[in-house]
Parts: structure tokens; sequence; C-alpha cells
């Protein structure tokens, strides 16, 4: 039995993740299970407590193993005083103490982060950004989202709002976005952005491969386009040289603005995998500044879907560890 156990969550819009790892963090175990999202705050975190206690009882464990937990989730909070303020997708969640309800449950040290950072602090933990003191985290999904390692601290900022690096504007005629702004990088650069473009595209290509797979019934998704590209569809090549070079547009401000020593891409578009970052490092090697751009390794994220409970967990483990010093 574990001498020490500590709890990582990742909550989503879709699903929550729970995972228990021991001192020198290795998976114990993990739990997941729906978000129940449309619910009230108390029943979602009940509901966590629950996918938590159901695993414990797997691993032959109690509430009474638990060394620390952290927590991550989307939307807008107060890192310091623990309270998630909003979550896109949980109509009934707004100021939500997370913090100190889990603290007032389980009696032990509890920290909470955004979810993305809480996904960076994993990769950092035990992933692509391990020893790395300079490093960037961006998560190409629905939308854009970035943790951001400077100097071997993270960035959070006056708000804990540091690291909207979707919200560059990259085209002031451009896309609109739900954030309100015209243009927004993550408008071309996200899965959504992806399909987006593949639908102007097929405008003017209705035979395409794509355009014909769509006429058939299929769904455009992300996955078609790769699939597409992959059979040779000049459409799903242009599709994914022009995603890429605003992808690389994007970058070229971050590695001149951060000058990273790694950029690591995660998130559902990471997928694409070269069929995106050949032409993104294209744009950027044309682009960058020379010192800047030679210094930075652009890299997958190792970790998928774990690295927020891998990162949630290294967190509480980390709120304990400095409990104990103080």
């Amino acid at each position: 039995m574990a001498q020490n156990v500590f709890v990582g969550i990742d909550l989503g819009g879709t699903n929550a993740k729970v995972a228990l790892f021991d001192d020198n963090m290795v998976e114990i175990g993990e739990k997941r299970a729906p978000s129940q999202a449309t619910e009230t705050a108390d029943v979602i975190l009940n509901n966590l407590l629950t996918i938590l206690d159901d695993l414990l009882t797997e691993k032959n464990l109690t509430r009474k193993n638990l060394t620390a937990l952290g927590i991550g989730v989307p939307g807008l909070m107060n890192v310091r005083a623990g309270v998630s303020h909003y979550l896109a997708n949980f109509p009934q969640w707004r100021d939500v103490p997370v913090v100190r309800w889990f603290e007032n449950q389980l009696s032990i040290p509890v920290v909470l982060d955004n979810d993305v950072r809480m996904n960076t602090y994993g990769e950092w933990a035990k992933g692509a950004a391990k020893g790395v003191q300079n490093a960037i985290l961006l998560t190409l999904g629905t939308g854009v989202g970035a943790g951001i390692i400077l100097e071997g601290h993270m960035l959070y900022g006056t708000t804990d709002s540091a690291g909207e690096l979707g919200h560059m504007t990259i085209d002031d005629h451009g896309r609109p976005c739900n954030c309100g702004n015209i243009g927004c990088w993550e408008r071309y650069v996200s899965a959504t952005g992806l399909i987006q473009t593949a639908q102007e595209a097929l405008v003017d290509a209705p035979d395409s491969l794509m355009g014909r797979w769509q006429k058939a019934g299929e769904p455009l998704t992300g996955k078609m386009v790769s699939d597409a590209y992959d059979q040779g569809d000049a459409v799903a090549h242009a599709v994914m040289a022009q995603t890429g070079e605003w992808l690389g547009a994007g970058l070229v401000s971050i590695i001149n603005v951060f000058n990273p020593e790694k950029i690591i891409i995660g998130g559902g578009m990471s997928a694409a995998g070269d069929r995106i970052l050949v032409p993104a490092q294209k744009y950027i090697t044309a682009h960058a500044l020379d010192q800047p751009r030679q210094a930075v390794q652009i890299v997958q994220a190792e970790l998928g879907d774990q690295a927020g409970m891998v990162g949630a967990a290294a967190r509480g483990r980390q709120k304990w560890a400095d409990a104990r010093q103080s």
C-alpha cells in the first residue's frame, strides 16, 4: 500500500477523470465517468467524490489514505482563493468554492487551477516539458488554450488569465469569435477552425474526395480532412497547408515574445501531426527572429488525455510539500 496517495481530477464538459498516484507520481489507478455538467455544482462535486470513492474501493484504499488533491477545471477562476467562477457548458455553476468544499470533505490540502495549466504541469512533471525551464503547451481542441512556463515558473497574470493565446488577433477582418472579437487565432487553428476552412474550400470543390464523402452522409471532421489528405486529396492538402500557415503565424509571435525552449502541441488537433506542423515550421523559418527560432523545439505532447490528472496530482503534492516545510 502506498505511503502517500495523491489525487488528480480533470473535470471536462463531458467526462470527469480521476486518478490516484503514489509518492513517485506513478499512477495507482484511474476512473472516468460523465461530468453531469447540467446539474448543480453540489451534484457535480458529489459526483466527483463518488468517482473517487469508487476508485479507492477498487484499489483497497480509503479516504484516510489520501494525502492531497488537485483539480483542473476550464473557465474563469481565482486560483489563490480556490474559487471557480464560471464554466462554459455548466449552466448552474457559478462562484463555486471548490477548494474549501473538497477540504471540508477530505481534510487534506487541495489546489484548483485551470485545466490547460494542469495539463502543462503534467507535461512538465512527466512529459514533453520535463526538465525544461521555458516551455509553452498549446492545446488545440475546440478552441486554443495555453500554459506558459517562464524561468521555471508558471505564468498566471493579474487575474489568473495568462495564456489566452488563442485570442491573439491574426486577421482583424476575419472570422467572428465567441469571445466577441474578430479574427482570433483559435478560429483558424482549432479543430473548429480546420472544419470551417474545409467547409469554405468545399464550396468551390464539391466533387473533391471530401465533398464526395460528405454527400455520402459522412460528417465533416478533422479526421476526415486527415484521411482525405493521406489519400492525396488536393483540397485537403490545401486546407492543411493553410491551417499550418496560420499556426505558424501565431507561433512566430509566441517564439519572438516568449523565447521558449520548447513549444508543445497537444489537444485533438495534434493528431494532424506533420500535416500542419511542416507548413507551420516553414512559415516560422521564414518569419521568426533567428536566435529564438534556432533555440526552440516544436514537439507533440506525450501524455495525451492523462496530462490533466498528472498535473493536478503534482500540484496537490506540491501544496502538501510546501505546507510541511512551512
